[in-house]
């Protein structure tokens, strides 16, 4: 679903830039910044998605608020956990440990949309 596609694109544009792009700045430098370009892009992807998906149109701002506040908790506790857990370990790939701390987040944040964001709303087939 939604989720599925904006991990995907928040993976790929995090690789793009922490991996490539940014590959000869510091970890943490780059590990930050590529996590905020990967994060906004696929919350808005998320959010957009989630939307059609919750039948949610008539989403009050106080549910808009919500989701993009834990929008950026994710985001910093993404980058930070990512971070940490590289300059320990220094031989695992920032890739790799983004891949399992965003499935560790993506599965509560997941939960937690449902229960507090798009509560009390219907999941729709998609109208196509």
């Amino acid at each position: 679903g939604a989720s599925t596609i904006a991990m995907f694109a928040d993976l790929i544009i995090f690789i793009l830039f922490a991996e490539i792009i940014l590959r000869n700045v510091d970890p943490s430098v780059s590990i930050f910044s590529a996590t905020i370009i990967a994060r906004i892009t696929s919350s808005i992807i998320n959010f957009k998605l989630s939307k059609r998906a919750f039948d949610a149109r008539d989403l009050k701002k106080s549910a808009i608020f919500k989701f993009f506040a834990l929008i950026i908790l994710q985001l910093l506790l993404s980058a930070g956990i990512v971070t940490l857990i590289y300059k320990l370990t220094q031989f695992l790939s920032k890739t790799a440990i983004k891949c399992i701390v965003d499935t560790l987040l993506y599965l509560a944040f997941y939960k937690i949309n449902s229960k507090y964001v798009f509560k009390n709303k219907k999941i729709i087939d998609n109208e196509e």
